[in-house]
């Protein structure tokens, strides 16, 4: 059965992750971390999405993205097959690299400033660094400027979103906070509930079914 296409709300804000097949851990070192950055900002190019922030961990990707027009896989296909390809072909491997479609769940307004914190803390979670300053495999020391922003990070829109003034005043409260991931379940975007009364109570014809009672 052929999965049903999912649709993006233009200028949303998403976390994507997309993750590597069986947990592998694909990238391992600086070279294949700026192979996949530079092949995302080539796609993002060419897109009319935005990103706010990024963490690349060992078996997996956490993306802050802004919608724009289109589906996600339109422009990130391309660098994802591109990396699998250069992938395989240095470790004499085949077969898939990323698993089919990533993760993308919706994130509340209000919820910009949790997920930029949870992305920029995840080496923290997981044991490598005890300071999200410390390691430049997340967007956090680009926002410091302590290293240099690829051109494709929209900082600004980040900050904005986030509710922050200023970079430092975002560093200081990601290294003050700690996101887990009941808070930013707690970020994710709600549909709002229908309001008024259900049909079967507003004069609605008889050959409406009503609820069993």
């Amino acid at each position: 059965m052929a999965r049903p296409l999912r649709s993006f709300v233009p200028r949303a804000i998403y976390h994507v992750i997309p993750r590597f097949v069986g947990g592998e851990w694909f990238i391992r070192s600086n070279e294949e971390r700026e192979v996949y950055l530079k092949l995302l900002g080539r796609g993002l190019a060419g897109s009319s999405w935005s990103c706010l922030a990024y963490a690349i961990m060992s078996s997996h990707i956490h993306l802050a993205m802004e919608a724009g027009k289109g589906k996600i896989a339109d422009w990130l296909r391309e660098p994802h097959t591109q990396f699998a390809e250069w992938i395989n072909q240095r470790s004499d491997r085949k077969g898939a690299v990323f698993i089919r479609g990533p993760k993308a769940p919706r994130i509340a307004p209000d919820g910009v400033a949790r997920l930029i914190g949870y992305i920029h803390r995840n080496p923290v979670r997981a044991g490598v660094v005890d300071d999200p300053r410390n390691t430049d495999w997340t967007s956090h020391r680009a926002y410091t400027g302590i290293a240099k922003a690829p051109w494709w990070l929209d900082m600004e829109r980040g900050l904005d979103l986030a509710g922050f003034a200023t970079p430092d005043a975002m560093s200081a409260w990601i290294r003050e906070t700690d996101i887990d991931r009941q808070q930013l379940r707690d970020a994710l975007f709600k549909k709002p509930r229908p309001v008024g009364r259900p049909r079967w109570l507003s004069g609605t014809p008889e050959h409406v079914a009503r609820p069993p009672r």
